[in-house]
């Protein structure tokens, strides 16, 4: 059996280290728990900073999409006026081309206004010169058309188009003065006086006139170059083609004098009767 002593010794050694185990365990402790904290610290700011790098490559990300995004509009847009100036430098060249076309033609015009205006002016005085030698019917309003035509073709602020439209009228209308017949009453001049007359027009082949009682009949010639007196017959001839000319009788077979002139005798009545002049004007 141990002795007192060897179970005081016993008990002491035994009961004296545990305190210091468990000093030592608590140091121990401590330390493993100041450790495991500063880990967490050391953790938790690996954390905040990776949450913050990670917002930060979120952003550049985001700014790299929006950048990418922007940059693939550029180039659209690019493209789009790339395009664009393609065909603006179509129509530049076309315009440039229409310009140089323009500057040919109005070039072209200016030349044929040189050459045309003379001839203007020779038509002009050729319709005047080839009214003053027709047939004397309604003379006086042919030649008054003619000034007016005249004043018109000096207006400079006409175009020089419409002038000619204006001449190649004249003429048209002219023209179709030889085409047509036609009765109108009109006054002639006999010793001094005015008589009422019925003229009758045959195109341009032929001219008469025809006093309202019927009494007097005459027939323009043009190699005497004045009034021919009709005998009885072409008289009563000339007073029905007067009367189908005039829409009083129905149209039928008409024997006129065209060139059978009946002059009258010398000393005789009807010298007295004879017309002075040609149509009144």
């Amino acid at each position: 059996m141990k002795t007192t002593s060897q179970a005081l010794n016993t008990f002491i050694h035994r009961y004296w280290q545990a305190p210091f185990f468990l000093l030592m365990l608590m140091v121990c402790a401590n330390a493993f728990a100041s450790t495991i904290t500063e880990l967490e610290k050391q953790s938790l700011k690996g954390q905040v900073k990776s949450a913050t790098v990670q917002g930060e490559i979120d952003r550049l990300y985001s700014e790299e999409q929006q950048m990418d995004q922007q940059y693939r509009a550029l180039l659209s847009q690019l493209s789009a006026l790339e395009s664009s100036n393609v065909e603006l430098q179509k129509r530049i060249d076309s315009q440039l081309s229409q310009q140089s076309n323009l500057q040919q033609q109005l070039e072209s015009v200016a030349q044929i206004k040189r050459e045309i205006t003379p001839l203007m002016t020779q038509m002009q005085h050729s319709l005047v010169e080839f009214v003053q030698a027709d047939l004397p019917f309604l003379k006086a309003q042919r030649l008054h058309a003619l000034q007016q035509l005249d004043s018109y073709l000096a207006d400079v602020e006409n175009p020089l188009s419409s002038k000619y439209q204006k001449l190649l009228e004249a003429f048209e209308e002219q023209a179709e003065l030889g085409y047509s017949m036609t009765s109108y009453q009109g006054l002639m001049a006999f010793e001094g006086q005015q008589v009422q007359v019925d003229f009758l027009r045959l195109g341009r082949v032929a001219l008469y006139y025809q006093t309202l009682d019927g009494e007097y009949s005459a027939r323009w010639s043009k190699q005497a170059d004045r009034w021919i007196t009709l005998d009885d017959q072409s008289s009563k001839w000339l007073g029905k083609a007067i009367a189908v000319a005039q829409g009083a009788t129905v149209t039928g077979l008409l024997a006129l004098d065209f060139a059978g002139l009946a002059y009258p005798p010398s000393g005789a009545g009807a010298d007295k009767r004879q017309a002075s002049g040609s149509e009144a004007q």
